[in-house]
């Protein structure tokens, strides 16, 4: 039987969900460790998905997603925030985490440096060391309200940083990245790594 990579081996057990599989266990329990939503499904989005069985539409579909949903995600971004994405840039996947997962591998080659949240949801250096990439940690402050500092992402840029990850609102901390921060971590370490 072969045996796993061992950059597979080296990734560590995901705390949270051990800890969320112990209180499913604990009788009276309240989970507070993953984001399941405290709220019912709308009905509208129910009645929809029973209707899609109805008429049997249970077959793939297309590897972005169905058409029409793309279109109405890229209508919705375009509403909401203002930027104009076409359809053919909107990738439908099963939730965040294969978001996560799929970006990174379209990002990250093995070796490759990306830079994560410290503290931070645990998934950003699970995932990258899943594709054998080297996650290194940018410090949150508490003194400066969770939020990174430029000079502290900047210290941590080498030859081989490949991605700059931007947590906001950040995962466990609910800190909210300032649009001028974000701006400056963006156009900052991007001047460096060009010049």
């Amino acid at each position: 039987m072969p045996e796993l990579a061992a950059h597979v081996r080296d990734v560590p057990v995901n705390q949270i969900r051990e800890i969320t599989e112990a209180a499913w266990r604990t009788p009276g329990a309240v989970v507070l460790s993953i984001g399941e939503p405290g709220f019912p499904l709308p009905r509208h989005v129910l009645d929809a998905g029973i209707a899609c069985l109805d008429r049997d539409e249970t077959n793939y579909t297309p590897n972005a997603g169905i058409p029409a949903l793309r279109e109405a995600f890229a209508a919705r971004f375009r509403e909401e925030q203002g930027v104009d994405v076409g359809a053919e840039r909107v990738y439908v996947v099963s939730g965040a985490q294969q978001g996560l997962h799929f970006a990174m591998s379209l990002l990250l080659s093995p070796g490759d440096e990306i830079l994560i949240p410290n503290p931070g949801y645990p998934t950003f250096a699970m995932t990258s060391r899943l594709l054998n990439a080297v996650p290194v940690g940018y410090p949150l402050h508490p003194d400066h309200g969770f939020q990174p500092r430029v000079p502290d992402v900047e210290a941590l840029i080498t030859s081989r940083t490949r991605v700059l990850v931007l947590n906001s609102p950040s995962n466990p901390l609910g800190a909210v990245l300032s649009e001028d921060l974000v701006r400056e971590l963006v156009e900052e370490p991007a001047a460096m790594t060009s010049g």
